[in-house]
């Protein structure tokens, strides 16, 4: 497992999210594919539809002793959605 700072700044101000995953592709894949909507992990949700920034950043966890492996996140990709799906629909 790979541990990754998802670093996102918005008009709301600057935010850090723990994520684990297999490798940085798929990490910045599923970023990339619920960017304009919503990132569900097992701990939290992230609405990206309102995000200008992001930068994504792997990490050693050697490096960074305060951090442990239980501080990180799976993202849940059956919660997630991009609002884009959403445009076609007739309600």
């Amino acid at each position: 497992m790979r541990y990754f700072i998802l670093y996102t700044s918005s008009k709301y101000g600057f935010k850090e999210n723990y994520l684990k995953g297999e490798s940085f592709k798929e990490m910045e894949d599923k970023i990339q594919k619920f960017s304009n909507g919503r990132i569900c992990t097992n701990k939290s949700s992230l609405y990206t539809y309102n995000i200008p920034l992001g930068f994504l950043r792997e990490i050693n966890l050697n490096f960074h002793p305060e951090l442990s492996e239980t501080d990180f996140e799976v993202i849940n990709e059956n919660k997630c959605y991009d609002f884009s799906k959403f445009e076609d629909m007739d309600f």
